[in-house]
């Protein structure tokens, strides 16, 4: 008995199989268009004159000045935000500090939905800190806005 408890034994290891059971599963893929910014509208703090002491500018993100987007890509959800923190504006010798970046909706991140392959008017906003003996000329620089899809 002992050799027909091994050999079943045997068998039920090369031909166990028995114990085994499957489970089909789904798959599936989304394809989507790669997404397009398009700046509608450049931001613009404007013109403002010195008083003699330190001063902020705030433009909100649905205020004139603000910087407008157009998002194009798949019907979907979207996130956007500016990635800088801060950026700092320049004449070539001065700087402006630039922050507190806020896109419509009033964060500093939104989100939208994609819809007939566009989202309009999407604002951003941010606060410049003018010291007060800021030299009187034209600052430029530049921001990153980023769309992801959800």
């Amino acid at each position: 008995m002992n050799k027909r408890f091994y050999y079943i034994l045997f068998c039920f290891l090369i031909y166990g199989d028995c114990y085994a059971t499957d489970q089909t599963f789904s798959i599936t893929i989304t394809i989507r268009k790669p997404i397009t910014i398009l700046v509608t509208q450049e931001f613009d703090f404007g013109t403002h004159e010195l008083t003699g002491a330190s001063f902020n500018v705030t433009v909100e993100p649905e205020e004139k000045g603000s910087a407008i987007f157009k998002i194009e890509g798949s019907n979907s959800s979207v996130s956007y935000t500016v990635t800088e923190e801060s950026i700092q504006l320049s004449n070539g010798k001065e700087s402006i500090k630039v922050s507190d970046f806020k896109v419509t909706g009033g964060g500093t991140t939104g989100t939208g939905n994609i819809a007939e392959g566009e989202l309009k008017n999407v604002g951003v906003g941010a606060t410049a800190y003018i010291a007060s003996n800021q030299a009187d000329t034209t600052y430029f620089g530049n921001a990153t806005f980023r769309v992801t899809y959800n």
